[in-house]
């Protein structure tokens, strides 16, 4: 919800920071730009130091990140937190996964990680529902969105330490884990040729989507008649060439 609340909100941000179409685009970016350097190093990070720990600390971080990108002034400091905010969040998922790999097997594991994956697809689907019509004009602005998400964010990170960070039949024979340094960890899988391949996927999957996804609530809105963005002054009657073109 944190992320997918801000292409909603963007009519919202550029006319309080002036920003293009151009400028919207690019800090939409930075989160996933920001995770490929951290999203191999947070699931390290999960195996060294644990899932519980590892989990409610990015939580939290996410929690005060997300909630600076509220406390923007241009399009500098929207860009820094948000770059910011996806070092956080890329760690995230990776180490969701592997706590139900921990917790449960067989059967039982792609049901964990099916309910996992449908969470995000929730949040994702209520973020971008309710953040533009609902929450922004109850709270007085997108900055107080920001702020509470935020909020949540942290409070998640606090039930996180509440829970146990495995099952007690599985604590002995998984107490050595942490032992593995998280240089060798790391130099042992980027040697792996199947990760790389997976990653050029992904890259390829994941920057479709992320454009689909920040560019398509502007786009309906101009389709419905309501009044555009002023991106670099663009209306809906007059959209730019690749949007029509694409059409």
């Amino acid at each position: 919800m944190p992320t997918m609340c801000l292409p909603v909100l963007f009519e919202e941000i550029s006319d309080d920071l002036g920003l293009s179409l151009v400028q919207i685009g690019t800090v939409w970016g930075m989160a996933p730009l920001a995770g490929v350097f951290v999203v191999l190093v947070g699931g390290l990070l999960g195996d060294r130091f644990g899932t519980k720990r590892v989990l409610s600390t990015a939580c939290f971080l996410a929690g005060l990140s997300g909630a600076l990108r509220g406390l923007s002034v241009d399009f500098f400091t929207l860009a820094a937190t948000l770059f910011l905010f996806g070092l956080v969040t890329a760690s995230i998922p990776p180490v969701v996964h592997k706590t139900c790999g921990i917790w449960f097997s067989g059967r039982h594991l792609g049901l964990a990680n099916g309910v996992v994956s449908m969470g995000m697809a929730v949040g994702f689907t209520l973020g971008a529902m309710i953040s533009a019509t609902t929450l922004s004009p109850w709270l007085g602005g997108w900055r107080n969105v920001l702020l509470l998400y935020g909020a949540i964010s942290i409070a998640i990170g606090l039930l996180w330490l509440l829970t146990p960070s495995r099952p007690a039949q599985v604590e002995s024979s998984t107490g050595q884990e942490g032992l593995v340094p998280l240089r060798q960890a790391l130099s042992r899988v980027v040697r792996i040729r199947g990760v790389w391949i997976l990653g050029f996927i992904l890259v390829g999957q994941l920057g479709c989507v992320q454009g689909m996804l920040g560019y398509l609530p502007l786009y309906l809105r101009g389709l419905d008649g309501c009044q555009a963005v002023p991106m670099a002054h663009w209306r809906p009657s007059m959209p730019p060439a690749w949007w029509a073109s694409s059409r």
